[in-house]
């Protein structure tokens, strides 16, 4: 028998989810995320510290001629993974007017946006999942940066914990498996943490 497919259908108030499934847990994930949106109906702030900034696993410092061009420095804080793209070399990397330069663009990875349900995990996504326009960056005093982030968020996005969930290799995923709620507002993001030049020497 041939599998039909349905396509993801698209609901009121700008609200789109994946294949509606009667499924207790996806109509429970549906409200949560339902809930976020109403209590951030016009924008979202977050103001963040956490670990100093540090290279990611896979990025090498500027004086170690990454392939790339780039070293790759990493936010970490609960729930919280933001990297920062600087192009090689720094030059001096004390100067804020140096690191201003060399900034090339930002990638969010996860935020702590705080919705909860059994079963299931959330992401709110960005438009793009890398970019430089909206991003600032300060260095208040020694050893310390603030990056300041201000850019559009698209929407709210969930899927099933479940093993049965994980789809074959470059399948689709199944009925009431995922969803996506969009929601367009702003995002300002402000983050104070440590920063030690040296890591992109």
């Amino acid at each position: 028998m041939k599998k039909r497919l349905v396509l993801p259908l698209l609901l009121a108030a700008g609200c789109s989810f994946g294949i509606v499934d009667s499924g207790a847990e996806y109509h429970s994930a549906r409200r949560a995320a339902e809930r976020w949106t109403a209590r951030h109906p016009r924008e979202w702030s977050l103001e963040l510290s956490g670990e100093p900034l540090a290279l990611t696993p896979w990025s090498r410092p500027c004086a170690q001629n990454p392939p790339s061009g780039f070293a790759a420095l990493r936010f970490v804080a609960d729930e919280t993974e933001v990297d920062l793209f600087f192009r090689c070399p720094v030059g001096d990397p004390r100067d804020v007017r140096e690191l201003r330069a060399a900034l090339s663009h930002v990638a969010l990875h996860r935020l702590p946006h705080g919705i909860r349900s059994p079963g299931w995990r959330f992401d709110v996504l960005t438009p793009s999942s890398s970019f430089s326009e909206g991003v600032t960056l300060e260095v208040p005093a020694p050893g310390r940066v603030r990056i300041s982030i201000e850019t559009p968020l698209y929407a709210v996005a969930g899927r099933s914990k479940r093993p049965e969930c994980e789809p074959p290799m470059d399948a689709p995923m199944a009925e009431g498996c995922y969803l996506t709620r969009e929601h367009r507002i702003p995002l300002r993001l402000r983050i104070e943490t440590g920063y030690d030049p040296a890591v992109l020497r």
